[in-house]
């Protein structure tokens, strides 16, 4: 299942209002349904809100796009490993480090302007990463706090100089 978000819940975890997410998706084609609703994934809905705040197509974070759609293609990779072990060691090798790679891109993007406020920017790619870890977490056999802790583990800005890899 991929990780597809309501024009709700999209407002919620991006801090916007949420007639202005339904102006930006209106001519955006849902990624997905559920209940009848229309879904979108979290790239489709940061690029129809840059198109709808005004920034030209040459402003577009083309990198940060690309970084969400091989994180995508991860995580799909992760849930598809045919056992337990390689899906673990998935999440673990490839998944959980790029995941926080995109974490830094997202921080990274956020100071580009328009600049976001730092605080909603905290909290928006918090969600983000824990959204992607949680939601892993029956695939890998683990509860949410040894999925996030596996999480910490594979994330190389999580270790300090003198810790044990």
């Amino acid at each position: 299942m991929k990780n597809l978000f309501s024009i709700n819940r999209a407002a919620d975890v991006l801090q916007k209002d949420r007639q202005t997410l339904v102006r930006a998706l209106r001519h955006t084609r849902p990624d997905g349904t559920e209940r009848g609703q229309p879904r979108y994934l979290m790239p489709t809905i940061l690029a129809a809100l840059d198109a709808h705040q005004g920034r030209t197509h040459g402003d577009a974070n083309h990198g940060l796009e690309r970084q969400f759609a091989e994180l995508e293609a991860r995580y799909n990779a992760v849930r598809a490993a045919p056992t337990l072990e390689e899906r673990r060691e998935l999440a673990r090798v490839s998944f959980f480090p790029y995941l926080a790679a995109v974490e830094d891109a997202m921080y990274a993007d956020a100071k580009r302007p328009p600049r976001e406020d730092p605080v909603i920017t905290g909290l928006r790619v918090a969600e983000h990463t824990r959204l992607n870890v949680w939601t892993l977490r029956d695939v890998l056999g683990w509860n949410r706090d040894e999925a996030w802790a596996e999480f910490l583990k594979a994330d190389p800005r999580s270790r300090d100089d003198g810790e044990a890899a």
